[in-house]
């Protein structure tokens, strides 16, 4: 865009008074108003003088007092009409449009209004689909060589009603934008600082307008939250941990520490201290400052979390995390700051570490509008940080000083907290490439639709028999209040019969055939969600439940069904719309939700990474996108703000394969088969080993498959973590140690992909990864 001559760099400021010629009414215009329209006077079917119809695929017409632009006739070329020129050789304006989608073809079909016109293209636009409760309900794009540039997406707090008239703002000045409806900022943003009209059109829908008004505007819009462009540690460990120091010195510290996150200690007074005591200064100093690492907040017991809210809200502070182990305070906290990030600190009381008090763990940190939960390294097994990763958490590990280097780096956590940062980051470079520590976990798009009907429990006990570690199904509520898995509001695709799936009673379903894949008719039903969870009662398997109605209802109802088979130890739910997200944190808060939402890549990795916390942190949610157009240092840098990363859905080898090596979080796939002799951990024989000077080290070991296979494997590859010894590593791993001491060493098995006959050559493709043993402790005589 920034290459075309059009997106012009200044602007100019004219102060001009516009309306209809054909008004003969009492309104009071203000003297900076360019244009105001309500339609009143204008002869039905025509337009006002000066607007014209830009693409006329649909139509526009006046009509009993408002303007109508009906785009049905196409559901993606837009019907547009532009207003008049005088308000072209403008840049800063607000434009308030009264409006409503009076008919959509479907509740993704849209109204827009396009601002910055410089000729046909480009322009930008604020976009309203009639289903805007949607992850992508509203929008601000650009729109360039016929291509759209989709730069944010965020929900409305309800979809839209053709009864009801909604306001939406615009306004640009300079390189700012921000977009509102009905009051609510959705949108905020730079734009370049270009002159430009504005225009209205509708695409499958009929957009139907009370009145427009665009005035001139004077004054600076409010700052943009800051997001920190924070260090990474050279390290080949796919996805690795981020590490968070404790060792800070001084508040200038975090301008140049070689890390993401800086942990400090906040007192009543909001003033911070380094974890040792070191008094550093004041919290509102700080967030006045330019940083490039991530202030992790601790609050103390006796702060106020109104008082420190007062101050993040008035900084706009987002991109910090804020620390308790208290849930109330969480809770207020995250109350009066939606947007700002927390984590609950978990503080055992006692040493029972069975499933039923980590899920206990789980509740706590979902109820404290929480995704990071910080647990002590005594606490930390690889099998918990597994669970508590099935169960959406981002997990932080406080490194005891008791353990190895190598203890703690092979937990699989998501982030480290320590104090000796130079030991870990030294830690981090002894990793061959495509090294993974944490397990990606596979996710059974409605079970394993490639084989078996889908949302079937034939298909979901075959995706388990496979190796998936969760199974995604869609719900939706009967006409007699049960909850029934299916995708579609219809059963027409996928039975023998046809209606609406809510219209119907769970007897009425229970008559329906499920269609094999090939169209003939099964055996199977439709099953109910009691049905799944009766089935997978007490397997290590998460339901990724799917919430596809948009009944309010069926929260209450998942509800009910979960603790009727007590299962919410295995429960997660997802959802596309935000108001039945927000619904789940009201009905169920201990459950952890996942936003589904497509994805684009913005401007720059900042605006994207924005653009997705402002999305996610408001509810608690992780980020559960399409994952085709996801960049990796998208992930990336949202790890550091303990945002994980769901995508989906995979139907392509290649691709499930390149993202597993790169350590996504989880992979919702139609092919699990693919991927169950993928093997992911190793177990040695022995973590204490003793060998000769000028040996090669070997030693008996276990691999495990996805699908849970058990080979016996020679392990005679290792990485070195640490070492009194000097040693021989060549670029196989093999290990020879040359002087006697001692070492903490991990065998490492390299797990090589099948051969895929497609290339996607525009991807980056491994060959397979490398996984590691718990560390073993060499004594070399």
């Amino acid at each position: 865009m920034s290459n075309n001559k059009l997106w012009v760099t200044s602007f100019v400021a004219l102060t001009l008074v516009g309306c209809s010629d054909d008004k003969d009414d009492n309104t009071v215009v203000e003297s900076n108003v360019i244009v105001y329209e309500n339609f009143e006077g204008i002869e039905e079917g025509s337009l006002p003088e000066g607007w014209d119809i830009i693409t006329n695929i649909g139509d526009a017409y006046i009509e009993d007092g408002s303007l109508y632009i009906d785009g049905r006739a196409d559901n993606y070329t837009a019907t547009a009409i532009e207003l008049p020129q005088v308000v072209a050789s403008h840049a800063n304006y607000k434009v308030e449009v009264n409006f409503t989608i009076a008919e959509a073809n479907n509740s993704s079909r849209w109204g827009g209004i396009k601002y910055r016109i410089a000729g046909d293209q480009p322009y930008y636009q604020m976009a309203i689909r009639q289903g805007a409760t949607s992850g992508n309900g509203t929008e601000l794009s650009s729109r360039y060589n016929d291509e759209w540039d989709v730069m944010d997406t965020m929900a409305f707090d309800q979809d839209i009603d053709s009864e009801q008239i909604y306001t939406a703002t615009i306004t640009t000045f300079g390189n700012r934008v921000q977009q509102t409806l009905n009051g609510q900022v959705l949108h905020d943003a730079d734009i370049l600082p270009m002159l430009g009209n504005v225009g209205l059109q509708a695409a499958g829908a009929v957009l139907k307008v009370q009145d427009i008004k665009i005035t001139e505007q004077h004054e600076p819009l409010p700052k943009l939250e800051q997001i920190y462009t924070v260090n990474e540690p050279e390290t080949n460990i796919a996805m690795a941990p981020s590490i968070v120091t404790t060792n800070v010195q001084a508040l200038d510290d975090l301008q140049s520490l070689p890390v993401s996150n800086a942990w400090l200690q906040l007192d009543a007074n909001l003033d911070l201290t380094s974890l040792h005591g070191m008094s550093l200064g004041s919290l509102a100093e700080l967030l006045e400052m330019d940083l490039n690492t991530i202030p992790v907040i601790r609050m103390s017991n006796d702060v106020d979390p109104l008082k420190l809210s007062e101050l993040l809200n008035k900084t706009k502070s987002l991109d910090v995390t804020v620390v308790s182990d208290n849930v109330d305070a969480l809770q207020v906290l995250r109350q009066a700051s939606p947007n700002v990030r927390s984590a609950f600190e978990f503080l055992p009381q006692s040493d029972d570490q069975s499933i039923s008090n980590w899920h206990d763990v789980v509740s706590d940190t979902t109820r404290s509008k929480s995704r990071i939960v910080v647990v002590p390294q005594n606490w930390a097994t690889k099998e918990n940080m597994r669970y508590l990763q099935r169960r959406l958490l981002t997990v932080w590990v406080v490194a005891d000083e008791t353990e190895s280097t190598a203890d703690l780096m092979t937990l699989g956590a998501h982030g480290l907290v320590v104090d000796d940062t130079d030991t870990i980051n030294q830690a981090l470079t002894a990793f061959p490439e495509n090294s993974l520590i944490r397990k990606p976990l596979f996710i059974g798009h409605r079970g394993v639709p490639s084989l078996l009907p889908e949302n079937t429990l034939e298909s979901a006990v075959k995706a388990l028999e496979l190796g998936v570690d969760g199974n995604e199904y869609d719900v939706y509520l009967s006409a007699d209040n049960h909850v029934v898995v299916i995708h579609d509001a219809t059963v027409d695709r996928t039975t023998d019969g046809t209606g609406l799936i809510e219209e119907m009673s769970l007897a009425e379903i229970k008559q329906l055939n499920i269609l094999n894949i090939d169209g003939s008719v099964s055996d199977m039903k439709v099953p109910t969600l009691d049905e799944f969870f009766e089935t997978f009662k007490g397997e290590e398997m998460t339901h990724f439940l799917e919430i596809k109605s948009g009944n309010p209802l069926i929260v209450d109802e998942i509800s009910r069904v979960t603790e009727r088979y007590d299962v919410a130890d295995q429960l997660i739910v997802i959802a596309f719309s935000e108001e039945q997200a927000k619904r789940m944190g009201d009905v169920m808060p201990e459950i952890p939700v996942g936003l589904l939402t497509g994805h684009s890549e913005g401007r720059d990795e900042n605006a994207t990474l924005l653009s997705m916390l402002k999305k996610v942190q408001p509810i608690s949610t992780t980020y559960n996108p399409s994952y085709a157009a996801l960049a990796n240092s998208t992930v990336e840098a949202a790890k550091h703000r303990g945002v994980t990363v769901w995508p989906w859905t995979y139907r392509n080898e290649q691709d499930q394969q390149r993202d597993y090596a790169a350590g996504i979080h989880g992979l919702t796939t139609d092919y699990i088969q693919w991927s169950s002799d993928f093997v992911t951990d190793i177990e040695v024989e022995t973590h204490d080993l003793t060998v000769d000077v000028d040996a090669v080290v070997a030693v008996d070991a276990t691999i495990k498959t996805q699908i849970g296979e058990l080979i016996t494997w020679d392990a005679n590859h290792f990485v070195v973590i640490e070492s009194s010894a000097d040693y021989q590593l060549d670029d196989s791993g093999k290990l020879i140690f040359t002087t006697s001491g001692e070492a903490q060493i991990l065998a490492r098995y390299f797990h090589e992909f099948d051969a895929v006959e497609e290339s996607n050559e525009d991807q980056h493709n491994v060959d397979g990864y490398h996984i590691f043993s718990a560390p073993i402790t060499v004594t070399i005589n």
